[in-house]
């Protein structure tokens, strides 16, 4: 299959449903409605993204792919319920609503989420997670 170096309509699609699902789902959900618009419209853009790769490389190792995702998809839930209940946590013994409280707790949960989101790519053997911290460390000269 032949697919064209320059495929304007792509970006512009993926803009559009960007911003249709923003729109839609902000008016129901609020702020985080863009949140959860833009992850959509990145999921499709990569699907999109796939599909035209999978015609320039003569196909893809699916099941590579899949068992990658399910293995990024299972880390990623890990990583969302440790920063749930860790901001529950640490909400609960910090009960003040300053803006120093809030640093803490937006601190503690992402370090906590951060923390677990490691031990599952370790767990799941995630070898794209390995891979992509060894050259973050590698850039900050560690091994």
């Amino acid at each position: 299959m032949n697919v064209p170096d320059h495929i304007p309509d792509r970006s512009v699609i993926s803009v559009l449903a960007n911003l249709v699902m923003n729109i839609a789902l902000v008016r129901v959900m609020g702020f985080r409605g863009l949140a959860l618009g833009t992850a959509i419209a990145a999921i499709f853009n990569a699907v999109v993204l796939m599909w035209l790769l999978r015609g320039r490389l003569d196909g893809i190792d699916g099941r590579r792919v899949g068992t990658a995702l399910v293995k990024i998809t299972a880390a990623s839930l890990v990583m969302a319920v440790a920063a749930h209940f860790s901001l529950s946590w640490i909400t609960s013994m910090t009960p003040a609503n300053d803006e120093f409280a809030k640093m803490i707790r937006v601190g503690v949960s992402i370090t906590v989420a951060l923390t677990a989101l490691v031990i599952a790519a370790r767990a799941f053997r995630i070898d794209e997670f390995t891979d992509a911290a060894s050259r973050v460390l590698k850039r900050f000269g560690r091994r």
